[in-house]
C-alpha cells in the first residue's frame, strides 16, 4: 500500500496514514454505536422520526461523527478526493473540540503539494479503497486494544524509517519499559511526560498499571509536546488506546510549561517520565516560571539537558519520583552542570544513575544513561546507586536493544539495593556510592569511576606459552561450568605431576574435537534434560492458561497470569542452577510479550481457531495431505541432490544417479546429432554398395534360385539399423568364389554405422534417464503447487470444522512449544559461551613456542637440504 500508492517518502505520508486510520476508526465505531442506539430506541417503542430527533443529541456519543466525516460518504469519492478528506477531518475536529480533538486533525492536508503538484485523485481514491476493506469498530477486533497496538506498530515503523528524526517522536519500547518498571506507576497516580513525543511512555505507564492489577480509569495521564505534528499523533494515539481523557498540551515545555496549578504554579505529579531531546539550546528570556531552575545552564553550546531534569524535579510532588533518559555528558561536564549535580546530591533527590548500552536510540551513537529522581526519603538519603549496564544488550544491525533479561536485571538490582542499604552490591555492575565520596570526586558522576565493568585482561601464562600445558588456575576459573557438568573437566584435561598445569587429553589434539564432545557429554545432556523436565513440570499446571479462554478473563486475567507465572517459574527452574534469575524471568517475560496478543485474544474471545497457525492447523486437520506433501517434498529433495551433484567437478555418472551435468547434456545432444548423421550416411552408402555387389555377383556367376537383391538389405532402415546384414552378401560372394570390387567399402560403412548406432543408443539411454528424472521433478513440483493452491481452501474448511476443544488443545500446545523454544535458545546460548571459553584455552596454549621453534628448525633443515642438492653449498 505504502510507497506504491503515494510514491512518497515515509516521513511525507505518515500523517496521511494516521489521519485516515483515525477517521475510519471514528466513523466505523460511530456507525456501530448509532445502530445500537437505534435498536434500543425501537425496542422501547419509538418510531423513526422520534429516533432521528433523539439521536441529534451529540453528547450521548463518545465522539460524534458528522455526515461529512462518515465513511459511507467518503468511500464514494472519485474527484476532489483531497478536499473531501480535508473537509471530513475538519468537520470531525469541530464537532469534538471539547473532547480533546481541537487542533489535532485540521493541519492534515491531503491537498498539500509534493514537489510541484498535489497527490492525484486516483492515488487518493486507491488509498480510500484500501482502508474501505478494513473494518475498525470494536466488534471487529479479537482483543480490545488491537487498534492501539497497530497504531503503536505504525509509529515504530515510521520511526525506523525516519532514522535520526525518528528519535524526535519515538523512544524504543524496551527503554520505555525499563523506565516504567523503575517508576512503578500505580492506580490513583498522575503521570506526566514533559516531552511526550507520540505518547509511548504514557501508554506503557498505563499498561503497567493494568499489568499490576490496577484500574487504569483511576490514573491521569498528562504530557506536553512541542512539535505540532507529533502532538497530533500523540493525541490520536491516546484516543485509540482508550485514554482519550489524557491531558496532552502543545508547546515548548522549558519556555512555557502548560500544566499549572490554579495559582499558575508548576503542577506537581506523582510520576514524571521522559526522554527529552538531547543537547538542545534554549532562551532564558523566553521562559516562564524561572523559579523551576536552581541552576541555569549555558543558553548556547547545546547544554540544555539538565534544564529538562530540573523542570521534572519541579514537577514532582513531595514524594514523587522521576526517571529520565540523558546523554552521558551531563554526568561529568563541569561548570553549571557540575553545580546542578551538587545541588541534586545536597538536596538528596538523586536516587540512581544507570548507564545504558550504546546504540539504543535512533540515529545517534551518543552514550546515554537514566537518572532516577526521588523526592521521597530525600531527608535521609546519603548515597546514590550507580548501575553500569552498558555491556548487556542484544546487538542489532542498525540499532541495539535491551533484552528482557537485561531489563529484569537492572530493575531487580535497583529494587534490591535500595531496599537494603547494607547490600554489598554486584561486582562490576552496581554499587551504592556515599555522598561524601561523590563530593571527594568533585561531583563527577562518570559511571565507570564508581562501577568499572571493563573485562579483566586476558590472562597469558608465559610458561604455558613456552613449554605447553593449560594453567590449572585458568581451568579453575571456569568453575561454574565444572559445577554444572560434573566429570566434564576430568574428561577434557589430564593433570601434570606438579598440578600447576594440565594438558588436553590426546583425543582433543584438534580444536574441532572439543565442541561435539562437550555437547554430547552425559553430564551436559543430563543437566539440560533436568532443566527441561523442570520446565515440563511447570507446564503441567497450565490451568491458569486454560482458564483464560474457558472463562474469558480479559486483559486483567492475562496480566494476573503473567505476574503469577513469573513467580512460579522461578521456583521451578532456579533449583536446577543452570540459568540465572534474570534469564529465567527474562525468558518468560519475552515469551509473554511475544504471545501477548494471542493471550489477550483468547481471554477476550475464547479458543478461536483463527489463533492456530496455518502450519499447525494443516498438520492437525489435513494429515493425509501433509503426509503426501512431505513424501513428495522428500522425493524432490532427493532428486534435487542428484541434479546438484551432477554439476560438481568430480561427478561420475552412476545407475543410482542418472542426472547429467547441464553442459554435458548439450554435448551429448550435439554428439547424438553427429552420430545420426553418420548412421544416415552409412545406411545410404551401404545400401548402394550392396546393390553394386549384387549386380557384380549376378554378372559373374549363377545365383542360387530365388536369390533377390532386397534380401541383402533387410534391416538397413532408420528404425532397425541392422548393419550386420552386410555379412550375407559377403558370405554369398565367398560361396560363389567372387572377389567383390567394393568389399572394403562395404566393411568400412558397416563398421561406421554399427559404431554410430551403438553410441547413439547409449547416448539416447542417458538422455532418456536424465529426462525422466527432470520430468519427475517437474511433475512433483507441479503437483505440490496444485496442492498449495488448494491449501487456503483446505485451511478454511478445517477452521470451520474444528471444535473449540480441538482448537484449545492445539493453541495450548503451540504456547508450550514456543515456551520450550524460548528456554532452549537461552540454554543453547549458555552452552555455546561455555564451549567458547574452553576452546579459548585450546587456542591460547595448544601451540607452544617450543613447537614453533622446532617446526622452524625442521623447515630450515629441509631448505638447507634443497640448497645442497642444487649445489649452493
Amino acid at each position: 500500500m505504502r510507497e506504491n500508492i503515494f510514491r512518497l517518502d515515509q516521513s511525507e505520508y505518515k500523517e496521511y496514514i494516521f489521519g485516515i486510520l483515525f477517521l475510519k476508526r471514528m466513523s466505523d465505531q460511530f456507525h456501530k454505536d448509532y445502530q445500537a442506539k437505534v435498536s434500543e430506541l425501537k425496542a422501547a417503542g419509538h418510531d423513526d422520526d422520534e429516533i432521528e430527533l433523539l439521536l441529534e443529541d451529540e453528547e450521548q456519543f463518545d465522539f460524534y461523527v458528522p455526515e461529512k466525516a462518515r465513511w459511507e460518504n467518503l468511500k464514494h469519492l472519485k474527484t476532489n478526493a483531497g478536499s473531501g478528506l480535508n473537509k471530513a477531518l475538519e468537520a470531525l475536529e469541530e464537532k469534538n473540540t471539547a473532547k480533546g480533538l481541537e487542533g489535532v486533525l485540521k493541519h492534515i492536508n491531503f491537498n498539500r503539494k509534493v514537489g510541484k503538484k498535489p497527490i492525484p485523485d486516483e492515488r487518493l481514491v486507491e488509498f480510500i479503497q484500501h482502508f474501505d476493506s478494513i473494518p475498525l469498530s470494536n466488534e471487529d477486533f479479537e482483543l480490545p486494544d488491537l487498534l492501539g497496538a497497530a497504531y503503536e506498530y505504525l509509529i515504530k515503523y515510521f520511526a525506523d524509517s525516519a532514522g535520526k528524526k525518528g528519535g524526535e517522536f519515538y523512544t524504543p519500547a524496551e527503554v520505555v519499559r525499563l523506565l516504567v518498571e523503575i517508576l512503578e506507576p500505580a492506580e490513583g497516580m498522575e503521570i506526566y511526560d514533559p516531552t511526550c513525543g507520540s505518547g509511548g511512555m504514557l501508554i506503557q505507564s498505563r499498561n503497567y498499571v493494568q499489568e499490576t492489577g490496577g484500574n487504569v480509569k483511576k490514573i491521569h495521564l498528562l504530557g506536553q509536546e512541542d512539535n505540532g505534528g507529533t502532538w497530533s499523533i500523540c493525541k490520536m494515539n491516546m484516543i485509540l488506546h482508550g485514554s482519550g481523557g489524557a491531558d496532552i498540551e502543545n508547546g515548548d515545555t522549558l519556555a512555557t510549561p502548560l500544566h499549572r496549578t490554579k495559582d499558575g504554579e508548576v503542577r506537581p505529579f506523582d510520576r514524571v517520565i521522559a526522554n527529552p531531546p538531547f543537547s538542545q539550546n534554549y532562551k532564558k528570556a523566553d521562559m516562564q516560571l524561572k523559579e523551576r531552575f536552581n541552576t541555569f545552564m549555558p543558553e548556547s553550546g547545546k547544554k540544555g539537558d539538565l534544564m529538562f531534569v530540573q523542570h521534572m524535579v519541579a514537577s514532582l510532588k513531595a514524594n514523587g519520583k522521576a526517571a529520565v533518559v540523558m546523554p552521558h555528558g551531563v554526568l561529568f561536564r563541569g561548570a553549571e552542570e557540575r553545580t546542578c549535580r551538587q545541588d541534586f546530591i545536597e538536596r538528596g533527590i538523586l536516587e540512581a544513575v544507570i548507564g545504558l548500552p550504546q546504540g539504543l536510540f535512533y540515529g545517534t551513537g551518543i552514550p546515554a544513561c537514566v537518572l532516577v529522581i526521588n523526592k521521597g526519603g530525600r531527608e535521609n538519603r546519603d548515597s546514590v546507586l550507580f548501575i553500569n549496564a552498558d555491556r548487556e544488550y542484544r546487538e542489532g544491525k542498525n540499532q541495539n536493544s535491551l533484552r528482557p533479561e537485561d531489563i529484569e536485571k537492572i530493575t531487580s538490582v535497583y529494587k534490591a539495593m535500595l531496599e537494603d542499604d547494607k547490600h554489598p552490591g554486584v561486582e562490576k555492575y552496581a554499587r551504592l556510592v556515599h555522598k561524601d565520596e561523590l563530593k571527594r570526586e568533585d561531583y563527577n558522576f562518570n559511571i565507570r569511576r564508581y562501577v568499572d565493568n571493563s573485562p579483566a585482561p586476558e590472562p597469558q601464562n608465559v610458561k604455558a606459552h613456552l613449554n605447553g600445558g593449560i594453567p590449572t588456575q585458568e581451568i579453575d576459573a571456569l568453575q561454574g561450568t565444572w559445577n554444572d557438568y560434573p566429570g566434564l573437566k576430568e574428561s577434557l584435561f589430564v593433570p601434570r605431576a606438579n598440578n600447576e598445569f594440565q594438558d588436553f587429553a590426546d583425543e582433543f589434539e584438534a580444536l574441532s574435537s572439543l565442541k561435539p564432545h562437550i555437547e554430547n557429554f552425559p553430564a551436559v545432556l543430563k543437566k539440560h534434560a533436568d532443566f527441561q523436565a523442570a520446565l515440563d513440570d511447570w507446564k503441567q499446571d497450565f490451568a491458569g492458561f486454560e482458564a483464560l479462554g474457558d472463562k474469558k478473563l480479559g486483559d486483567e486475567g492475562v496480566f494476573a497470569l503473567r505476574r503469577e507465572s513469573l513467580n512460579t517459574i522461578e521456583k521451578h527452574l532456579m533449583p536446577i542452577n543452570l540459568l540465572n534469575q534474570y534469564k529465567v524471568r527474562g525468558a518468560l517475560a519475552d515469551w509473554f510479550k511475544t504471545l501477548e496478543a494471542d493471550f489477550k485474544s483468547v481471554a477476550a474471545s475464547g479458543w478461536n481457531a483463527e489463533l492456530i497457525p496455518d502450519e499447525v492447523l494443516f498438520a492437525s486437520q489435513c494429515a493425509d495431505v501433509v503426509e503426501e506433501l512431505e513424501t513428495k517434498q522428500a522425493r524432490i529433495s532427493e532428486l534435487q541432490i542428484f541434479v546438484d551433484a551432477a554439476d560438481e567437478e568430480d561427478y561420475e555418472l552412476t545407475v543410482e544417479n542418472p542426472a547429467l551435468p547441464s553442459k554435458y547434456v548439450k554435448q551429448l545432444k550435439d554428439g547424438l546429432k553427429d552420430h545420426k548423421a553418420t548412421i544416415k550416411t552409412s545406411l545410404a552408402v551401404l545400401k548402394a554398395q550392396i546393390k553394386d555387389a549384387f549386380t557384380q555377383l549376378k554378372n559373374s556367376a549363377e545365383l542360387p534360385k530365388g536369390t533377390k537383391q532386397g534380401d541383402f538389405a533387410k534391416g538397413l532402415t532408420g528404425k532397425e539399423l541392422n548393419f550386420a546384414v552386410h555379412s550375407d552378401i559377403l558370405a554369398l560372394a565367398d560361396e560363389l568364389g567372387v572377389q567383390l570390387d567394393n568389399l572394403e567399402l562395404i566393411k568400412e560403412y558397416a563398421r561406421k554405422g554399427a559404431i554410430a548406432a551403438a553410441d547413439a543408443t547409449e547416448i539416447e539411454a542417458k538422455i532418456a534417464a536424465h529426462k525422466a528424472l527432470e520430468d519427475e521433478l517437474k511433475l512433483l513440483k507441479v503437483e505440490i503447487k496444485e496442492t498449495e493452491k488448494r491449501r487456503d481452501e483446505l485451511l478454511e474448511a478445517a477452521r470451520a470444522a474444528i471444535t473449540p476443544e480441538e482448537a484449545k488443545l492445539l493453541i495450548l500446545e503451540r504456547f508450550k512449544t514456543e515456551l520450550d523454544r524460548q528456554y532452549q535458545s537461552y540454554v543453547r546460548a549458555l552452552l555455546l559461551d561455555r564451549i567458547a571459553a574452553i576452546e579459548n584455552l585450546h587456542r591460547k596454549y595448544q601451540v607452544t613456542a617450543q613447537s614453533i621453534i622446532a617446526k622452524r628448525e625442521q623447515e630450515a633443515n629441509k631448505l638447507a637440504g634443497f640448497m645442497k642438492e642444487l649445489g649452493y653449498e
